[in-house]
């Protein structure tokens, strides 16, 4: 199977995100954009240079994710997908 966030994130030792991240990714498969609000996971999973993401990602503020979802739903729609 293949993996969608990698192990070589940054997170705390027997922190659960990480997990429930994985599986959700697993589950979702690889047609999925994550937007991700300021966090703890937007820290230990995209620091540069690395990134545990195997999926396409945009970190956001607090403020203004569901416009960024949004936006990419309007993008994708006018791409035919």
């Amino acid at each position: 199977m293949e993996e969608y966030f990698s192990p070589g994130h940054t997170a705390c030792a027997g922190c659960g995100m990480p997990i429930v991240v994985r599986h959700a990714l697993n589950i979702l498969g690889k047609d999925v954009i994550v937007v991700n609000a300021t966090s703890c996971l937007e820290i230990v999973s995209s620091a540069y240079p690395r990134s545990a993401w195997g999926v396409p990602y945009i970190h956001s503020l607090f403020e203004n994710s569901a416009a960024i979802a949004a936006g990419a739903v309007a993008s994708l729609r006018a791409q035919g997908n």
